[in-house]
């Protein structure tokens, strides 16, 4: 039975012993009783127990009345623990909305940036398709071009020659201006330049369209290759000579007009500079040796450290060039009487 059940039932049990009593009293009063003796107070049996049931009812009452206190307070502190229990809880719900928010914001962040990734690969994948597509069609044309080299009719060797040499003068041109050079030039440009080179340095009976084209493709590599320094300057300090990085041992470059050229440091092992025009050259520390320069044309040129050893200078012109210690000159040759002057 519940305390609630308990109160209730008290409380109707005192109203009953109320009504119970009233119902016992006669309906007529009695007759009045005779004086009691002087000193004396007569006990009343009915109004004694009267007295002891209201004693009994206010106990009752008091007793509900602290049960009823005591349940008004578990209430409250219940009421307190509810409201904490449903502030932890609103708290929760909230962090658990905002973290699964972030959660379904972050996956959705992440498939997007998972399909633009995707997307920026393929389109990179179709670019570089089209970069090989170009690369072979390219690759075929230079092919053709080479083999014009060879052909037997002189148009078609000076026509590839130009379109190649072209290649490499754009190339020249786009990379002095700062401008963006695909890979594809980039991968072609050293090919190009040893084809050439090899067409200058076939040897054999030389004919005079051969001659020509051999003429025409060496004076414009000097070009294209930035080897040419302008009149009255100097390669830059710290540098090295455009054509060291190419093999120019046995090159057949007579005739050639390489003025000013910046040969330092290259090996020129048995090439023929016959009637060569590199006045005002720069050629320290190249190697001549076993060179032919018979009649070139070396004045003001700076051949310190150079080596000529074996080589033939056999009329060579050299008035205002400079020497030092370390020039080697082939045996027997008199720089001072050739105008040598030393550095």
């Amino acid at each position: 039975m519940t305390r609630s059940t308990r109160l209730l039932l008290a409380l109707w049990l005192a109203a009953a012993g109320t009504v119970g009593a009233s119902a016992a009293e006669p309906a007529v009063a009695p007759a009045t009783p005779a004086e009691p003796p002087a000193g004396q107070r007569p006990s009343d049996p009915s109004q004694s127990e009267v007295d002891r049931q209201d004693e009994l009812r206010r106990a009752e009452i008091e007793k509900l009345e602290a049960e009823i206190d005591g349940l008004r307070l578990q209430n409250q502190a219940l009421g307190v623990q509810t409201r904490r229990w449903s502030a932890w809880l609103g708290a929760i719900g909230g962090v658990t909305g905002a973290l699964l928010t972030f959660v379904l914001g972050f996956l959705g962040w992440r498939l997007n940036t998972l399909q633009q990734s995707r997307a920026r690969q393929d389109e990179k994948l179709s670019l570089r398709k089209l970069e090989q597509d170009r690369f072979l069609e390219r690759e075929k044309q230079n092919l053709g071009l080479y083999k014009g080299l060879g052909d037997e009719n002189p148009r078609v060797q000076l026509a590839a020659t130009s379109v190649l040499l072209e290649r490499l003068s754009t190339f020249r041109e786009r990379r002095s201006r700062g401008e963006e050079v695909s890979e594809l030039e980039t991968i072609e440009r050293p090919t190009i330049i040893l084809v050439l080179i090899a067409v200058i340095k076939e040897s054999g009976e030389e004919t005079t369209t051969h001659r020509a084209l051999r003429k025409h493709i060496a004076d414009h590599l000097v070009k294209v290759l930035d080897a040419a320094v302008p009149a009255g300057g100097r390669p830059p300090e710290g540098s090295e000579s455009p054509l060291k990085a190419y093999d120019w041992q046995y090159a057949n470059l007579a005739e050639v007009w390489w003025e000013g050229v910046d040969a330092r440091g290259v090996d020129f092992f048995r090439a023929n500079f016959r009637n060569a025009g590199l006045a005002r050259s720069s050629l320290q520390r190249a190697v001549f040796y076993e060179a032919d320069l018979t009649d070139a044309v070396l004045k003001g040129a700076h051949l310190e450290g150079t080596s000529f050893y074996g080589a033939h200078l056999d009329g060579a012109r050299l008035n205002g060039a400079t020497s030092d210690a370390a020039t080697v000159w082939p045996e027997g040759f008199d720089p001072v009487a050739a105008g040598v002057e030393s550095s």
